[in-house]
């Protein structure tokens, strides 16, 4: 709870200090290309990598108890010298059901790559009086779903997929995409990380997909919660690289404007 809380926290600070007038539009110019290709399905709840922010809404409002379940955040962005804001669009989609047991985070990109879901996150708290699932037959399913993992520890499994199928020593390889403290990479879409974006992506693995099982401390083969997470990081990478060339042009232009001369 408490990464989920400081994520949120971050986001909220950001939206508010970057609702500022809109200097520019971003129009799409990475096509649906960007969006990775690999040898297996990959959905989390049915939503995959490089849908559309539409599509994966109605979805969490399909899983999740209705639209009232399902919260959206938005976020302008622009050049480092804060002189320039794009329009403001939806960036992170977030729902939870009724009894609190359930949670899903999705992240998008910009107009750039069309608002389409980049990474989802989801966690599931299963309560005692309903039983618990057994965490093999829960990792049994996983295997199933996704296939052998490229790395496994304990209860901890991760795929890398597409490409060379290794991956770096970053988060975005290793750990789940739960919002992190809200500026890292797990957080939300932040230029100022695009290069750190383009070197997860340059190890030569397309997806990666991540999973925690926690055991309940009197019942060890009880699942008491599971945690999901995949990112797209080809489609994160070229998004965020279009957008960071996109800003650096509308500076320029800016600068070649110049300020008015006060009078003397």
């Amino acid at each position: 709870m408490f990464a989920k809380a400081a994520f949120i926290s971050a986001f909220i600070a950001l939206a508010a200090t970057s609702a500022k007038a809109e200097n520019y539009e971003i129009g799409e110019a990475v096509d649906q290309s960007a969006v990775s290709k690999v040898d297996r399905p990959v959905d989390i709840l049915g939503v995959t990598p490089g849908m559309p922010m539409e599509a994966a809404n109605a979805i969490l409002e399909k899983e999740f108890g209705g639209a009232d379940h399902v919260m959206g955040y938005d976020l302008q962005i622009g050049p480092s010298t804060g002189q320039l804001q794009s329009q403001r669009f939806r960036s992170f989609l977030e729902a939870e059901n009724g009894l609190r047991t359930d949670l899903g985070q999705i992240h998008l990109t910009s107009p750039i790559s069309g608002n389409r879901v980049y990474a989802f996150y989801r966690r599931t708290e299963f309560r005692v009086q309903d039983g618990l699932p057994k965490i093999a037959a829960v990792r049994a399913k996983l295997i199933e779903k996704y296939g052998e993992p490229s790395r496994s520890q304990g209860n901890a499994m991760a795929w890398y997929l597409g490409g060379s199928a290794k991956c770096d020593h970053s988060k975005l390889c290793n750990d789940l995409h739960n919002g992190g403290g809200g500026a890292d990479e797990l957080g939300y879409y932040n230029l100022a990380l695009t290069e750190v974006y383009e070197k997860a992506a340059a190890t030569g693995t397309k997806i990666v997909i991540v999973a925690n099982l926690s055991p309940r401390r009197d019942v060890p083969d009880g699942l008491q919660t599971l945690e999901v997470s995949f990112v797209d990081l080809n489609l994160l990478a070229k998004s965020a690289r279009a957008d960071i060339d996109l800003a650096a042009s509308k500076q320029a232009e800016f600068d070649k404007t110049g300020a008015a001369v006060p009078k003397l």
